[in-house]
């Protein structure tokens, strides 16, 4: 569940996955997938996001219908 939380976290600034085949002789292949996020941590009873339509809290930095560019990218 935690995981889940920092990705919907609208302070969530920084993701990095990765995956690796694992197959090894004595199982089944399976794929390995990882996550780690950045700051902030996920503390009980603090809310994840602010409510209020998309983008009016970055009125000049709204791309793709709704999300916040903080990067310039």
């Amino acid at each position: 569940m935690i995981p889940f939380l920092q990705m919907i976290n609208d302070r969530s600034n920084r993701i990095g996955c990765s995956y690796t085949l694992c197959d090894l002789p004595t199982h089944y292949p399976f794929v390995s997938f990882v996550c780690k996020y950045g700051d902030p941590l996920i503390q009980p009873g603090v809310p994840v996001y602010t409510k209020g339509r998309p983008c009016s809290l970055c009125e000049n930095k709204c791309v793709d219908g709704g999300l916040c560019n903080y990067l310039g990218i």
